[in-house]
């Protein structure tokens, strides 16, 4: 990451770094940048290239020609450095046959073509223009994976709220389902005559019907035949497990794995060493066709047993 949008430093600054002329505070800190931000790195390599041909050069002077001796000559890797640069120039003055002058052991031109200059110059500004665009190239860098990073936590966002309204919508259908069967049993008592005609009240029949888990073994389905002025219909589950406490009972239609009615949790009994779990299921939602029920663990989605039972009406 570039951190040089924080901090400005001139090529002085960081030639006074290099020459370890700055602040202790501030020499860390260029330490700390030179390994993090890219443009400065390029900008010390360039201003310690300038050092070095200055020095090759013959263009230092006073104290900053000894702080220059007293750190760069004192470094093996720095030696060579300054060592390769004058031969470099050494090398160019046999090639273009200029003039020579000995300073403090290195061989520098009298004279520099102006052609050369010109190279130079132009050399100077594509370094120049590179450096520009590579400076452009990092920002729309950072901008894009600034965006990209905005985008996924929007995402992240989104999925969260998608997930929310599935799960109340999964609530808003339960309990709908719910409503509808306890309208559909207050409306099949209101329908009811009090006392039936020509004769005393009679109490509204109870039917109740046993039922076991279903298993692999292929067998005839309990019916639940249901009298029309039936008052509740209870259905006893036997458990073939002692996993939960409570359940939940569903009522299905098999063909269609809708479901028709769902109950509240519900406490697991038991009676001679059997355990079950005793449903009533309003009588006015049930219609002559088969249905399944499933028993969940409360406070789970685990199925516990599943009962298979065929309704008829009389």
């Amino acid at each position: 990451m570039s951190l040089s949008h924080k901090t400005h430093y001139s090529d002085e600054q960081l030639a006074r770094y290099l020459l370890q002329r700055l602040p202790e505070d501030e020499m860390e800190r260029l330490d700390e940048m030179s390994i993090a931000d890219d443009e400065i790195a390029w900008r010390l390599r360039v201003v310690e290239d300038d050092l070095v041909d200055a020095y090759v050069n013959g263009s230092l002077t006073g104290e900053t020609l000894k702080e220059f001796e007293a750190v760069y000559l004192s470094s093996e890797r720095r030696r060579r450095k300054v060592q390769f640069a004058g031969n470099f120039l050494a090398k160019v003055d046999r090639g273009m046959g200029a003039p020579k002058v000995a300073r403090r052991g290195w061989t520098v031109p009298q004279a520099t073509p102006v052609w050369c200059l010109a190279a130079a110059a132009a050399l100077l500004l594509v370094c120049g223009a590179l450096a520009v665009r590579y400076v452009q190239l990092q920002t729309v860098l950072s901008e894009a994976q600034g965006q990209s990073a905005a985008l996924e936590r929007r995402s992240r966002e989104l999925e969260q709220q998608l997930d929310s309204q599935r799960a109340a919508a999964a609530d808003t259908a339960s309990e709908l389902a719910r409503v509808r069967a306890e309208i559909a049993q207050l409306q099949a008592t209101s329908a009811r005559p009090a006392n039936p005609p020509g004769g005393a009240p009679q109490p509204l029949a109870a039917i109740a019907l046993v039922l076991l888990p279903q298993t692999r073994a292929v067998g005839d389905i309990p019916t639940l035949v249901v009298p029309h002025a039936s008052s509740r219909v209870t259905v006893d589950l036997r458990l073939d497990s002692n996993r939960f406490g409570r359940y939940e009972a569903v009522l299905k239609d098999p063909a269609s794995n809708v479901i028709v009615w769902r109950s509240r949790s519900l406490a697991a009994t038991s009676a001679a060493g059997q355990r079950s779990v005793k449903v009533e299921v309003p009588p006015g939602i049930l219609k002559a066709q088969h249905y399944s029920i499933e028993l969940i663990g409360d406070g789970s989605s685990e199925v516990a047993d599943t009962y298979a039972l065929r309704v008829v009406f009389q």
